[in-house]
């Protein structure tokens, strides 16, 4: 983020920036925020199932079986 607003203000300074310069540079830092928050996010974990247990679903009562 530092650097893309450096190479924003050694190209042109502050107070010369047109109102386009400054929202392409907005756009620029908002897409970088967003992105950092997308890798903090921690994905789901996922379902944990006890060890040398193997668990069967249970059955459909027959009038709810599809096709069978």
């Amino acid at each position: 983020m530092l650097a893309i607003l450096k190479a924003h203000l050694l190209e042109t300074p502050a107070d010369a920036t047109t109102p386009e310069q400054a929202q392409a540079l907005k756009v620029k830092l908002v897409t970088i925020l967003q992105a950092a928050v997308a890798t903090v996010e921690k994905p789901k974990a996922p379902m944990v199932r006890p060890v040398g247990k193997r668990v069967q679903p249970k059955r459909q009562p027959k009038k709810k079986r599809n096709g069978k």
